[in-house]
């Protein structure tokens, strides 16, 4: 343990593993000649804080005796006894070139999938069988970050995840997952935690077993659904609560859609009726300005009253001039309805 750090012996299996002839193995040699460069410096210190501390170091690190193929290594090192001007460091290794050429391959596999996902507005989730636990998994990062372990589903219920009218539905879903249903779907209204605001989306796993056979842990995907989704049996109205700069706009769009007053304003000929921008929060969770027109038209076989609702981001007047039917799927994002007054 010199400077530098320099091998004086090496034992007949270390020849045989690094595939070198001894009569051309020069000893005594410098260290540094056959670990990786990027490996040297981080053995180096662990080398020399074991043996200012006097304990024992592991270490795993890239050696080659040509240069050119590279070999994983795992060394324990503890000082002994030696007739030497310096202190020496006895050393055992262990070739774990399968097993860290293994954990590059997953760790490989999981940066390709993480990149797959990071292109998506999928996120991935678990459920733990045997403790019942919900683990959602954030994107965006070389590891996925998981969240804080969530009862499954009943702590997912209680803090608002599951929109109440999805819940039934959900437990139902969730009962068969714990009771060991291989695969399963189902479409919720949940809240996104990335905005907090609820919207539709697909649920989705599948169950992976151990080598005996019994469920450990369900795998699945969050996957968000077009806004266009209906499900009679949900409540049409799946809002987050708005924040409190939003109240008066509220307030004043919702006076628009009085039915009476709808009905009042028809008999005396008015049929179009548009509003000044307000405020309203887009399926991304951010504040946008936009305002509406209202269209009033008597349908020829009922006879009932239809009220057409065109919607218009005012945030970018230079779009405002588009035609309303034209631009139904555009980025100028119109929503029509038409509803029986």
């Amino acid at each position: 343990m010199g400077d530098p750090i320099r091998l004086i012996y090496v034992s007949q299996s270390f020849y045989r593993i690094i595939d070198a002839d001894p009569q051309h193995f020069p000893l005594p040699q410098d260290l540094a000649q056959l670990i990786h460069p990027d490996d040297m410096p981080s053995l180096e210190r662990a080398l020399r804080q074991g043996l200012q501390q006097k304990q024992a170091v592991e270490h795993t690190h890239r050696l080659s005796a040509n240069g050119k193929t590279w070999a994983w290594w795992h060394i324990r090192a503890v000082q002994v006894q030696y007739d030497n001007p310096h202190p020496v460091m006895l050393v055992t290794t262990t070739d774990v070139s399968q097993f860290k050429e293994s954990e590059l391959r997953l760790q490989e596999a999981n940066r390709r999938l993480q990149t797959a996902f990071d292109q998506t507005d999928q996120h991935l989730w678990e459920v733990d069988l045997a403790s019942a636990f919900f683990r959602l998994f954030s994107s965006g990062e070389t590891i996925p970050r998981e969240s804080a372990a969530i009862a499954f589903p009943e702590g997912l219920i209680a803090q608002g995840w599951i929109h109440p009218g999805s819940v039934p539905r959900f437990r139902d879903f969730a009962n068969d997952l714990l009771q060991g249903q291989t695969q399963g779907s189902g479409n919720f209204v949940i809240q996104f935690q990335n905005t907090g605001c609820y919207g539709w989306a697909c649920l989705s796993y599948r169950l992976l077993t151990s080598e005996n056979g019994a469920a450990g842990k369900a795998i699945g995907i969050i996957e968000p659904l077009p806004q266009t989704f209906l499900d009679p049996e949900t409540p049409a109205s799946l809002s987050p609560a708005l924040p409190s700069s939003l109240t008066s706009d509220l307030v004043a769009v919702a006076a628009h859609f009085s039915r009476d007053q709808l009905q009042t304003l028809h008999g005396q000929g008015v049929d179009w009726l548009s509003s000044p921008a307000y405020r309203r929060i887009d399926a991304n969770g951010d504040i946008r300005w936009v305002c509406h027109t209202l269209h009033l038209t008597v349908s020829p076989d009922t006879q009932h009253l239809h009220l057409d609702f065109y919607q218009l981001r005012a945030d970018q007047r230079c779009c405002m001039s588009a035609g309303l039917l034209s631009v139904t799927h555009r980025s100028l994002a119109v929503s029509i309805s038409c509803v029986c007054i």
